[in-house]
């Protein structure tokens, strides 16, 4: 399937993480979409997937997306940490480089992890509508996280 002459593609990255990748050829520079969490772990179907391509369309023209769910089967007591963990280890056997990486809702929190965690793996870092908890004292949380151990990744939008 192709969507403005960028192919689609569906599969499975280890440890059991679903994706959906687009882009107009292998080469062109990465992108990693980390999409906020759902109660299933599976790329969209239907309507859900042709939102998901319309929004990644921009995106697609000129970089190798990938929009990479979480794993299925998680177990309780599982952390953000764990779940970057994951991811790193996606990049790692997928890509040869670091990757710019987009997280939303909670896929921001565990991409804001993943950049501290493992720095080698990502080029830059977008946060998109981000909190690490539910509670009203969460809101700055991610922004100080990020000046105090990514400083030359953050910048105000």
């Amino acid at each position: 399937m192709t969507t403005s002459g960028a192919r689609v593609e569906t599969g499975t990255w280890a440890p059991g993480m679903r994706y959906l990748r687009t882009g107009p050829r292998d080469d062109a520079q990465p992108l990693l979409v980390l999409p906020g969490l759902e109660s299933h772990a599976q790329p969209p179907t239907g309507l859900g997937r042709r939102m998901v391509l319309g929004s990644l369309r921009p995106l697609a023209g000129a970089r190798d997306v990938w929009w990479v769910d979480r794993r299925t089967g998680l177990r309780p007591g599982v952390t953000i940490a764990d779940l970057a963990a994951d991811y790193a280890d996606g990049i790692a056997r997928r890509h040869d480089g670091p990757v710019d990486v987009v997280g939303t809702s909670t896929g921001g929190s565990i991409a804001l992890q993943l950049a501290a965690d493992h720095p080698r793996l990502v080029r830059r870092l977008v946060l998109v509508s981000i909190s690490s908890t539910l509670a009203s004292a969460s809101v700055a949380w991610p922004w100080v996280s990020c000046q105090r151990g990514l400083s030359g990744m953050c910048r105000r939008m």
